[in-house]
């Protein structure tokens, strides 16, 4: 006879009846769930997540089947974000160029802002292209 915590935990993730007796056999070491075919467990989360991509820092929180199309957009909103701040620190730069030359502290201030966000903008906009190109998931973010 199964607890009814395991049962309620076994619910959660099956939501069928039929494939219970055929799952008894393969749950988490960690967490005492039914493993699913592509469900892992994150140690920091302390919980198994179907189609598990990565333990998101940014975020604190897994990337899998629940929320894998919020963490593409996010990408595609953060480097849209930092492609406008590059446009706009450009413009300052080209401004405080003229105005006070290359020896003015708002200039190097500028170019250190404008070195940075380029920088974040080549990680990130790789990062975006990279969750595109290899899981072939622009359809999904289009939805």
């Amino acid at each position: 006879m199964l607890d009814q915590e395991f049962f309620y935990k076994l619910l959660y993730f099956t939501k069928d009846f039929s494939q219970i007796e055929n799952q008894l056999k393969e749950c988490c070491a960690y967490c005492k769930v039914i493993k699913l075919e592509r469900s892992h467990h994150c140690r920091r989360c302390k919980r198994c997540y179907l189609k598990m991509d990565h333990h998101c820092v940014i975020l604190n929180s897994c990337v899998g089947y629940g929320n894998y199309k919020l963490y593409l957009v996010f990408l595609f909103y953060t480097t849209l974000m930092l492609l406008f701040a590059i446009i706009t620190l450009f413009e300052g730069l080209r401004f405080y160029y003229v105005i006070f030359g290359l020896a003015s502290f708002a200039f190097k201030f500028y170019v250190f802002g404008f070195v940075f966000v380029c920088v974040t903008f080549c990680a990130i906009g790789e990062l975006f292209l990279f969750h595109i190109g290899y899981y072939n998931s622009f359809i999904i973010f289009l939805l």
